[in-house]
């Protein structure tokens, strides 16, 4: 998915390229959306937050966001095009009475997507402070960042680790720890 998501990315960074730029309302949009696209793709926050805090996160209430906040998002969005079938135009404070109760519908569906991000605060507030202790290798990843504890030390290696495998093998054979100790197949360095 990188590939095309790059070409997108270049392709919006393109059509502004060399051009007289005005940062009237729309532009700050165009700006804030590629701001968020660019570090959306970097961070992956359930998957760093491990590594960041060395702490993990309940499980439990990250399914209970992800669940809530996919069923939430699709019925307001989906309804909406069956508006904009029945007439509904866009960006407009009134519409045509009939279409009251699905306008109502999607509303209560928007204030369900904030109530499960609120679920997403509250579980990453929650979990830096009381969350239990990270392991080095939560996920049982094959790439070197989680080689080291977390959150890592400040020069991450104490030695220069020894990679024994491409980059697509993962683990055959096993990564090597910076003590050169293999990894065994939980992921986890021995003690």
């Amino acid at each position: 998915i990188s590939v095309p998501t790059g070409i997108v990315f270049l392709s919006a960074l393109g059509t502004i390229w060399m051009g007289r730029i005005h940062f009237k309302v729309p532009m700050l949009w165009v700006f804030g959306f590629l701001w968020a696209f660019v570090i959306g793709g970097i961070t992956g926050v359930y998957y760093w937050f491990p590594k960041i805090t060395g702490r993990m996160y309940d499980e439990r209430l990250g399914r209970l966001h992800f669940w809530w906040f996919t069923i939430a998002f699709n019925l307001t969005f989906l309804p909406m095009f069956w508006l904009g079938i029945e007439g509904m135009r866009r960006r407009v404070a009134d519409y045509p009475p009939e279409l009251g109760a699905v306008n109502l519908f999607v509303s209560v569906m928007a204030v369900n997507i904030a109530l499960s991000v609120a679920v997403f605060v509250f579980n990453m507030v929650r979990s830096w402070r009381r969350g239990p202790r990270a392991v080095a290798n939560p996920w049982d990843a094959q790439t070197l960042e989680w080689m080291c504890t977390s959150p890592p030390p400040i020069e991450n290696f104490a030695h220069i680790p020894r990679v024994t495998g491409t980059p697509y093998q993962y683990g055959s054979p096993p990564m090597a720890v910076p003590s050169g100790e293999p990894i065994p197949a939980t992921g986890h360095p021995q003690p």
